[in-house]
Protein backbone atom coordinates (compact mmCIF):
# COMPACT_ATOMS: atom_id res chain seq x y z
CA UNK A 1 0.00 0.00 0.00
CA UNK A 2 1.28 3.46 -0.91
CA UNK A 3 1.65 6.25 1.61
CA UNK A 4 -0.20 8.79 -0.54
CA UNK A 5 -2.83 8.77 -3.26
CA UNK A 6 -2.56 11.94 -5.33
CA UNK A 7 -5.83 12.59 -7.16
CA UNK A 8 -5.92 14.97 -10.11
CA UNK A 9 -9.21 16.09 -11.66
CA UNK A 10 -9.12 17.82 -15.04
CA UNK A 11 -11.31 19.08 -17.86
CA UNK A 12 -9.88 21.01 -20.81
CA UNK A 13 -6.86 22.26 -18.87
CA UNK A 14 -4.20 22.27 -21.59
CA UNK A 15 -2.85 25.61 -20.33
CA UNK A 16 -2.25 24.44 -16.76
CA UNK A 17 -2.11 20.64 -16.57
CA UNK A 18 1.61 20.40 -17.32
CA UNK A 19 2.45 22.53 -14.28
CA UNK A 20 0.57 20.05 -12.10
CA UNK A 21 2.18 17.04 -13.75
CA UNK A 22 5.70 18.40 -13.39
CA UNK A 23 5.08 19.21 -9.75
CA UNK A 24 3.89 15.70 -8.94
CA UNK A 25 6.60 13.93 -10.89
CA UNK A 26 9.36 16.00 -9.28
CA UNK A 27 8.57 14.94 -5.71
CA UNK A 28 11.60 13.50 -3.94
CA UNK A 29 9.34 11.33 -1.78
CA UNK A 30 7.93 8.86 -4.29
CA UNK A 31 5.82 6.50 -2.15
CA UNK A 32 2.61 7.51 -3.89
CA UNK A 33 0.12 6.51 -6.54
CA UNK A 34 -1.24 9.09 -8.98
CA UNK A 35 -4.85 8.89 -10.08
CA UNK A 36 -6.14 11.12 -12.88
CA UNK A 37 -9.86 11.61 -13.44
CA UNK A 38 -10.53 13.58 -16.61
CA UNK A 39 -14.02 14.77 -17.45
CA UNK A 40 -13.73 14.08 -21.18
CA UNK A 41 -11.37 16.82 -22.32
CA UNK A 42 -11.55 17.84 -25.98
CA UNK A 43 -8.42 20.00 -26.08
CA UNK A 44 -4.79 18.84 -25.67
CA UNK A 45 -5.16 17.93 -21.98
CA UNK A 46 -5.12 14.17 -22.62
CA UNK A 47 -2.15 14.43 -24.98
CA UNK A 48 -0.16 16.18 -22.27
CA UNK A 49 -1.27 13.71 -19.59
CA UNK A 50 -0.20 10.82 -21.78
CA UNK A 51 3.34 12.19 -21.74
CA UNK A 52 3.37 11.36 -18.04
CA UNK A 53 1.65 8.01 -18.42
CA UNK A 54 4.62 6.14 -16.94
CA UNK A 55 3.97 7.92 -13.65
CA UNK A 56 0.16 7.68 -13.62
CA UNK A 57 -1.26 4.68 -11.77
CA UNK A 58 -4.79 5.09 -13.12
CA UNK A 59 -6.31 7.42 -15.68
CA UNK A 60 -9.84 7.64 -17.03
CA UNK A 61 -11.55 10.16 -19.28
CA UNK A 62 -15.32 10.28 -19.39
CA UNK A 63 -18.12 12.79 -18.76
CA UNK A 64 -19.02 13.34 -15.12
CA UNK A 65 -21.53 15.29 -13.07
CA UNK A 66 -19.13 17.99 -11.95
CA UNK A 67 -15.88 18.39 -10.07
CA UNK A 68 -17.08 16.70 -6.87
CA UNK A 69 -18.41 13.71 -8.76
CA UNK A 70 -14.97 13.42 -10.40
CA UNK A 71 -13.20 13.75 -7.05
CA UNK A 72 -15.41 11.01 -5.61
CA UNK A 73 -14.39 8.78 -8.51
CA UNK A 74 -10.79 9.38 -7.54
CA UNK A 75 -11.55 8.41 -3.95
CA UNK A 76 -13.09 5.13 -5.11
CA UNK A 77 -9.91 4.21 -6.97
CA UNK A 78 -7.48 5.29 -4.25
CA UNK A 79 -5.62 2.79 -2.07
CA UNK A 80 -3.08 4.98 -0.26
CA UNK A 81 -3.02 5.77 3.44
CA UNK A 82 -3.68 9.46 2.76
CA UNK A 83 -5.48 11.19 -0.12
CA UNK A 84 -4.60 14.62 -1.46
CA UNK A 85 -6.45 16.38 -4.30
CA UNK A 86 -3.98 18.12 -6.60
CA UNK A 87 -6.27 19.18 -9.41
CA UNK A 88 -5.28 20.65 -12.76
CA UNK A 89 -3.50 23.96 -12.25
CA UNK A 90 -2.53 23.22 -8.64
CA UNK A 91 0.98 22.24 -7.65
CA UNK A 92 3.15 21.30 -4.71
CA UNK A 93 5.25 24.16 -3.37
CA UNK A 94 8.55 22.41 -3.99
CA UNK A 95 10.11 18.98 -4.44
CA UNK A 96 10.19 18.34 -0.67
CA UNK A 97 6.47 18.83 -0.01
CA UNK A 98 5.37 15.18 0.16
CA UNK A 99 8.43 14.24 2.19
CA UNK A 100 7.68 16.90 4.79
CA UNK A 101 4.08 15.73 5.12
CA UNK A 102 5.20 12.11 5.41
CA UNK A 103 7.02 12.99 8.64
CA UNK A 104 3.83 14.12 10.39
CA UNK A 105 2.21 11.90 13.04
CA UNK A 106 -0.80 9.73 12.20
CA UNK A 107 -3.90 11.92 12.34
CA UNK A 108 -7.13 11.88 10.35
CA UNK A 109 -6.27 15.08 8.47
CA UNK A 110 -2.86 16.63 7.92
CA UNK A 111 -2.93 20.23 6.70
CA UNK A 112 -0.11 22.49 5.64
CA UNK A 113 0.25 26.14 4.68
CA UNK A 114 -0.13 27.30 1.09
CA UNK A 115 0.88 29.99 -1.35
CA UNK A 116 -1.81 31.76 -3.34
CA UNK A 117 -0.83 33.35 -6.66
CA UNK A 118 -3.02 36.05 -8.18
CA UNK A 119 -3.61 36.48 -11.90
CA UNK A 120 -1.30 39.50 -11.93
CA UNK A 121 1.53 37.43 -10.46
CA UNK A 122 1.38 38.73 -6.91
CA UNK A 123 1.47 36.06 -4.22
CA UNK A 124 1.02 35.60 -0.50
CA UNK A 125 1.45 32.75 1.96
CA UNK A 126 -1.48 31.65 4.09
CA UNK A 127 -0.48 30.07 7.39
CA UNK A 128 -2.77 28.12 9.68
CA UNK A 129 -2.79 27.60 13.45
CA UNK A 130 -1.29 24.46 14.94
CA UNK A 131 -4.55 23.82 16.75
CA UNK A 132 -7.80 24.70 15.00
CA UNK A 133 -10.20 26.61 17.28
CA UNK A 134 -13.61 24.98 17.65
CA UNK A 135 -15.27 27.72 15.60
CA UNK A 136 -12.46 27.99 13.01
CA UNK A 137 -14.54 26.65 10.13
CA UNK A 138 -17.40 29.07 10.73
CA UNK A 139 -15.54 31.74 8.80
CA UNK A 140 -12.44 29.97 7.51
CA UNK A 141 -11.50 27.25 5.09
CA UNK A 142 -8.67 24.77 4.75
CA UNK A 143 -7.24 24.22 1.24
CA UNK A 144 -7.72 20.76 -0.23
CA UNK A 145 -4.44 21.19 -2.15
CA UNK A 146 -2.50 21.30 1.12
CA UNK A 147 -4.66 18.83 3.06
CA UNK A 148 -4.19 15.08 3.34
CA UNK A 149 -7.14 12.90 4.33
CA UNK A 150 -7.01 9.45 5.84
CA UNK A 151 -8.69 7.25 3.25
CA UNK A 152 -11.06 5.62 5.74
CA UNK A 153 -12.66 9.00 6.52
CA UNK A 154 -14.54 8.71 3.24
CA UNK A 155 -15.74 5.22 4.10
CA UNK A 156 -16.90 6.33 7.53
CA UNK A 157 -18.47 9.69 6.74
CA UNK A 158 -19.05 9.72 2.99
CA UNK A 159 -17.47 11.55 0.09
CA UNK A 160 -18.06 14.94 -1.45
CA UNK A 161 -21.68 16.09 -1.52
CA UNK A 162 -22.36 16.50 -5.24
CA UNK A 163 -25.35 18.76 -4.62
CA UNK A 164 -22.79 21.55 -4.15
CA UNK A 165 -21.15 23.14 -7.18
CA UNK A 166 -18.29 25.02 -5.51
CA UNK A 167 -18.65 24.62 -1.73
CA UNK A 168 -18.26 20.84 -1.56
CA UNK A 169 -14.74 21.22 -0.15
CA UNK A 170 -16.01 23.44 2.64
CA UNK A 171 -18.83 21.06 3.50
CA UNK A 172 -16.46 18.08 3.56
CA UNK A 173 -14.06 19.75 5.99
CA UNK A 174 -16.92 20.79 8.26
CA UNK A 175 -18.47 17.31 8.19
CA UNK A 176 -15.17 15.58 8.93
CA UNK A 177 -13.67 17.97 11.48
CA UNK A 178 -16.67 19.58 13.16
CA UNK A 179 -19.56 17.13 12.85
CA UNK A 180 -17.52 13.95 13.35
CA UNK A 181 -14.53 15.11 15.36
CA UNK A 182 -11.76 13.98 13.01
CA UNK A 183 -8.29 14.57 14.44
CA UNK A 184 -5.91 16.95 12.68
CA UNK A 185 -2.25 18.00 12.60
CA UNK A 186 -0.66 21.13 11.19
CA UNK A 187 2.39 20.61 8.99
CA UNK A 188 4.30 23.91 9.53
CA UNK A 189 5.50 24.23 5.95
CA UNK A 190 4.18 25.70 2.72
CA UNK A 191 2.92 22.59 0.97
CA UNK A 192 0.96 23.71 -2.08
CA UNK A 193 0.47 26.54 -4.57
CA UNK A 194 -2.72 27.47 -6.34
CA UNK A 195 -4.03 30.40 -8.34
CA UNK A 196 -6.99 32.68 -7.79
CA UNK A 197 -8.41 31.94 -11.23
CA UNK A 198 -10.32 28.76 -10.28
CA UNK A 199 -14.08 28.38 -10.31
CA UNK A 200 -14.43 29.12 -6.60
CA UNK A 201 -12.67 32.48 -7.17
CA UNK A 202 -14.52 33.43 -10.36
CA UNK A 203 -16.55 36.62 -9.88
CA UNK A 204 -19.40 35.01 -11.81
CA UNK A 205 -19.68 32.44 -9.03
CA UNK A 206 -19.42 34.88 -6.13
CA UNK A 207 -23.14 34.82 -5.43
CA UNK A 208 -23.36 31.04 -5.64
CA UNK A 209 -20.33 30.63 -3.36
CA UNK A 210 -21.92 32.89 -0.75
CA UNK A 211 -25.20 31.01 -0.94
CA UNK A 212 -23.62 27.57 -0.71
CA UNK A 213 -21.38 28.59 2.18
CA UNK A 214 -24.46 29.89 3.98
CA UNK A 215 -26.16 26.58 3.34
CA UNK A 216 -23.27 24.76 5.04
CA UNK A 217 -23.30 27.12 8.04
CA UNK A 218 -27.06 26.85 8.37
CA UNK A 219 -26.78 23.07 8.60
CA UNK A 220 -23.78 22.75 10.89
CA UNK A 221 -23.48 26.14 12.64
CA UNK A 222 -27.05 27.46 13.00
CA UNK A 223 -25.99 29.40 16.11
CA UNK A 224 -23.67 31.53 13.97
CA UNK A 225 -26.51 32.94 11.85
CA UNK A 226 -28.56 35.68 13.37
CA UNK A 227 -30.42 38.93 12.82
CA UNK A 228 -30.58 40.83 9.54
CA UNK A 229 -27.62 38.96 8.04
CA UNK A 230 -29.44 35.65 8.35
CA UNK A 231 -32.62 37.08 6.85
CA UNK A 232 -30.61 38.60 3.99
CA UNK A 233 -28.94 35.28 3.15
CA UNK A 234 -32.22 33.37 3.40
CA UNK A 235 -33.84 35.76 0.91
CA UNK A 236 -30.87 35.42 -1.45
CA UNK A 237 -31.18 31.65 -1.38
CA UNK A 238 -34.91 31.71 -2.08
CA UNK A 239 -34.53 34.24 -4.89
CA UNK A 240 -31.57 32.39 -6.45
CA UNK A 241 -33.39 29.06 -6.46
CA UNK A 242 -36.60 30.36 -8.02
Amino acid sequence: MKRFSIITVSLNEEESIRRTCESICSQEFDDYEWIVIDGGSTDRTLDILNEYGHKISHMSSEPDDGIYDAMNKGVERASGDYLVFMNAGDSFYDTRALGLVSEAPEKDILYGDFMCVAVDGRSFVKKFPDVLPKDFLVGNMLPHQASFFKRDLFARYGGYDTSYRIAGDYELFVRFLYANGASSWHVPHVVAVFGTDGISSDRAYKKLRRIENHRVRKRYFPWSLYGLKRIENELKIRFFNR
